[in-house]
């Protein structure tokens, strides 16, 4: 009796063991049907993501439409189901700047620079004035600040007759600011709107495209406002004198087509820097008949006779 108990006993566990076994797979199997086409696809979904380092939310839309003609996820995922999954499964980092005049959201699945957050943000901009400079290492000078500019569309101008008087009057008021402006972690953002120019001096740097150090000198000081003054940026570019190119800051001025007298402004700055008057007589030539400023509100000026300007 004892020994057929003991095979009655075998044959339960046999049982009960093959029941485990088919309770088992027909789960596994069960949940493998539950499985959805992003899902089994997720490996391809990355990849496909994986080809951009940011994205607009338009654009990752884009990707969805792609992946749905490509039967990798279900027809009836919405934008924003896509948008879940991809943070929940491939954790997607979103990117945000909200101020009065830039709101804008990004994309990644990666650790993106405040470059490269910056240049995804506004169509054709380039990196400008000091942000340039401390791009290519040739400056920290305002490294707190993103400089970041649009060129305006070309427009047709009636040319301006300007008077002494007028220059002056100009040079006493406040400076203008641009509104476009946000503050990014430790950053200030700062989105200028120049005047057409065919983007002179613009060139390429480590794929942002850049001031170059001759547009930069121009661009700073056109827009001495947001530097601490004159004496300072030219402290900063006596430093880099021998990367700045008198020839080409002179066809950059040309292509900004100024109604003020800047020619003679950067003829004075080129030689402040440590260019001499033999080597600047390319802006010699176009010193106007006005006296012009290096910059507004001084409660003292003096004066440069050879180059007509008030310092």
């Amino acid at each position: 009796m004892l020994l057929i108990y003991f095979v009655k006993l075998d044959k339960n566990i046999k049982t009960m063991y093959s029941i485990s076994i088919y309770t088992n797979t027909l789960y596994l199997t069960m949940k493998n049907k539950r499985k959805t086409l992003f899902d089994k696809n997720l490996a391809d979904i990355k990849n496909a993501i994986s080809e951009k380092k940011v994205y607009k939310y338009r654009e990752l839309t884009d990707v969805l439409n792609v992946l749905k003609k490509d039967s990798r996820v279900a027809q009836s995922m919405s934008s924003s189901a896509f948008m879940v999954k991809l943070q929940e499964q491939l954790h997607l980092k979103t990117y945000t700047v909200v101020s009065d005049k830039i709101k804008q959201e990004r994309y990644s699945l990666f650790d993106i620079t405040i470059y490269e957050f910056v240049n995804s943000l506004t169509p054709r901009t380039f990196f400008s004035m000091t942000t340039a400079l401390n791009l290519i290492g040739a400056s920290n000078f305002r490294s707190e600040f993103i400089f970041y500019s649009q060129e305006q569309k070309k427009k047709h101008y009636k040319p301006s007759k300007i008077t002494q008087e007028a220059i002056d009057n100009a040079y006493k008021k406040d400076y203008r600011y641009t509104k476009s402006t946000a503050d990014y972690e430790s950053h200030h953002l700062v989105l200028l709107m120049p005047k057409f120019s065919g983007e002179v001096g613009v060139e390429k740097h480590n794929g942002f495209n850049i001031s170059s150090v001759n547009r930069a000198l121009a661009e700073i000081l056109i827009n001495i406002q947001y530097f601490k003054g004159f004496k300072e940026v030219i402290k900063e570019f006596k430093g880099i004198k021998d990367r700045i190119n008198i020839n080409e800051v002179y066809k950059v001025i040309k292509a900004f087509d100024l109604i003020y007298p800047y020619f003679q402004l950067l003829g004075f700055a080129l030689n402040q820097i440590g260019f001499h008057h033999s080597e600047l007589d390319i802006f010699k030539k176009q010193v106007s008949e006005f006296d012009f400023y290096t910059e507004k509100n001084k409660s003292r000026y003096h004066y440069d006779e050879y180059w007509r300007i008030y310092y």
